[in-house]
């Protein structure tokens, strides 16, 4: 399996939003069954959020893993599925990041890896 993790800020104002935003996945949460959807159309077989607060702010801290982790944001920025344009939506306005237009280059780079 490949993994993919990276950090993402969270703007100014928005931890609300974004904490909002991620009850919504919580097991029970509302909309936890088109989430699971989503991760399986991209073939994600675990994903971890987490928060990360620093002195230059607060950081949402994600790790996919599966065949192809990038597939989760190719797969948002094509998609015509209303979740994953709500999705989409909710990164862009509370990380600034439009998954439509990606930075070049990898999200991040992979350096090391130990499992037992």
């Amino acid at each position: 399996m490949a993994v993919l993790n990276f950090a993402a800020p969270i703007l100014p104002g928005k931890l609300k939003q974004w904490q909002a935003f991620h009850d919504e996945f919580k097991l029970g949460g509302p909309r936890r069954k088109e989430w699971e959807a989503q991760m399986k159309r991209a073939g994600i077989t675990r994903q971890v959020v987490s928060l990360q607060k620093t002195p230059m702010g607060e950081f949402t801290v994600v790790f996919f893993e599966g065949p192809d982790p990038a597939a989760v944001m190719k797969n948002m920025a094509t998609s015509s599925d209303p979740f994953d344009k709500w999705f989409a939506l909710q990164i862009k306005e509370i990380h600034g990041i439009d998954v439509k237009n990606p930075a070049p280059g990898p999200i991040s780079q992979f350096m090391m890896d130990y499992k037992a």
